[in-house]
């Protein structure tokens, strides 16, 4: 005689291609995932777990099992960021990501090659990128700005919901004098060269964005080098017309730095 017991629910095993809420089965909603995960890496190279569940919609421990079990990532230790370790692609990683995409980049699979002075610089542009929900971007080391000294190079550049081209900037630390100007100067050039219709700026500091208002909305001075003396200086100023000063945004973003 047998006696079935009620202490514990019976397990119910899972069809894996029995559809979930959303209209994905659990395989297709995996692969979903982890597409996710390496489009992400593929576009910015590398980047921290809580980032990663945040831009692509997957649990923390995720991008584990793409490590260990399909070997598509490769860890990295992040000892300056309060995240103690971040992730990049395997050579198989990449190979998936462009089958899968037909997105051709230039990867590099040095673990050598990640800038850890820069990181916490690069991950602040992926949280604004994931914060604009952006429907496209290019970061930095993909963009073919022409490298000028009247051009400035962004963080950036992201294709926003209203299909505008905007040039992204994340500020960490003040520019000030003759950095500042030059910055605000060549973000002007860029937009007046068509490499698109305005620049964002992003900082979790609202003094430094007041003066980057400030400085921008009045008479920015030119600098230039006068290699016969060996310095910078500058004779005149420039007034932006008002389409031009119009372009430029600045957006406090208080929590930019948490967690990273």
């Amino acid at each position: 005689m047998s006696i079935t017991t009620h202490n514990q629910p019976p397990k119910i095993k899972r069809n894996p291609r029995a559809k979930i809420p959303g209209g994905l089965t659990p395989i297709q909603r995996w692969e979903q995932k982890r597409n996710a995960v390496l489009l992400h890496l593929y576009r910015c190279h590398h980047s921290l777990p809580n980032m990663l569940a945040d831009a692509c919609g997957i649990e923390v421990g995720f991008p584990q099992e793409l490590a260990d079990k399909r070997g598509l990532l490769r860890r990295f230790d992040t000892p300056r960021l309060v995240a103690k370790h971040g992730w990049m692609l395997t050579e198989d990683g990449v190979a998936t990501v462009m089958a899968e995409t037909g997105l051709v980049l230039n990867y590099d699979l040095d673990v050598g090659s990640v800038d850890h002075r820069l990181l916490r610089h690069d991950i602040t542009v992926q949280r604004i990128l994931n914060a604009l929900g952006v429907l496209s971007y290019e970061i930095d080391k993909d963009l073919t700005f022409p490298y000028t000294v009247n051009v400035k190079h962004p963080d950036a550049r992201a294709i926003l919901k209203n299909a505008e081209r905007a040039l992204i900037e994340s500020e960490l630390t003040p520019k000030s004098g003759r950095e500042l100007h030059r910055a605000l100067l060549a973000s002007a050039e860029a937009i007046a060269n068509g490499l698109g219709e305005r620049v964002m700026y992003f900082s979790q500091s609202e003094t430094l964005l007041k003066n980057y208002k400030d400085a921008v909305r009045g008479q920015i001075p030119v600098w230039e080098f006068d290699r016969a003396a060996s310095r910078w200086k500058t004779t005149k100023s420039r007034k932006l017309s008002e389409a031009t000063v119009a372009a430029f945004s600045f957006q406090h973003l208080p929590k930019l730095l948490q967690d990273i």
